[in-house]
C-alpha cells in the first residue's frame, strides 16, 4: 500500500487564496476541512483531485453540510468536528464524551484558532489551529496525516 497524505486545516474565515496555497504546496490525497466558511473549500473542489471531507462551523450557519463527521481511514476511525457544539473553549470533556460514543481513535476539531494535540483513554485530539486567523501566537497552520500500511505520522507546518 502507498501512503496517503491528507491535509487537515481549519477556519479559512473566507480567506480561499490562504487555503489553495496550502493546497498547491502539500498536494495532498485527502482534505479534510474543520469548518467556518465552509464554502471556501467547496469553492475549490472542482480544482482538486482527491477526496474532501468538511464540516460546518458555528459561522456555517444556512450553509450546506454537517457539523459530525465520522469516517473510516486505513483502518482508523476518525471524527471531523467543529467543536462549537461541545463548547470546547471551555472544557474538552464534552468532545472526549462524544468521541467515547462515536469508538474513534482520532478527533480532528477547529474553532478555537489554536493548535492542540493531547490524548486521552488512547484517543487522539488533534486542532490544526486557523489557516487564516491564529489565536496562538503563531502564523496560520495546518496539519498533514501521513498514513502508510502500519504506520501514521502528523506534522504541523506554519505558513510562511
Amino acid at each position: 500500500m502507498d501512503s496517503t497524505k491528507v491535509l487537515i486545516l481549519s477556519d479559512s474565515h473566507g480567506n480561499k487564496n490562504i487555503l489553495q496555497g496550502a493546497i498547491d504546496l502539500e498536494k495532498p490525497d485527502k482534505i479534510f476541512f474543520l469548518g467556518d466558511h465552509i464554502n471556501d473549500i467547496y469553492d475549490l473542489e472542482k480544482a482538486f483531485d482527491g477526496d474532501i471531507f468538511a464540516v460546518k462551523g458555528n459561522v456555517d450557519y444556512g450553509m450546506q453540510g454537517v457539523e459530525d463527521l465520522v469516517l473510516s481511514l486505513n483502518g482508523y476511525k476518525i471524527l471531523l468536528t467543529h467543536g462549537h457544539k461541545y463548547r470546547i473553549k471551555f472544557d474538552y470533556y464534552p468532545l472526549y464524551l462524544k468521541a467515547r460514543e462515536y469508538e474513534v481513535d482520532f478527533v480532528f476539531f477547529g474553532h478555537t484558532h489554536a493548535y492542540a494535540d493531547f490524548e486521552e483513554s488512547g484517543i487522539r485530539f488533534m486542532n490544526p489551529g486557523s489557516i487564516a486567523k491564529p489565536r496562538d501566537h503563531t502564523k496560520g497552520s495546518y496539519l498533514i496525516m501521513n498514513l502508510k500500511e502500519k504506520s501514521i505520522t502528523f506534522t504541523k507546518k506554519l505558513l510562511t
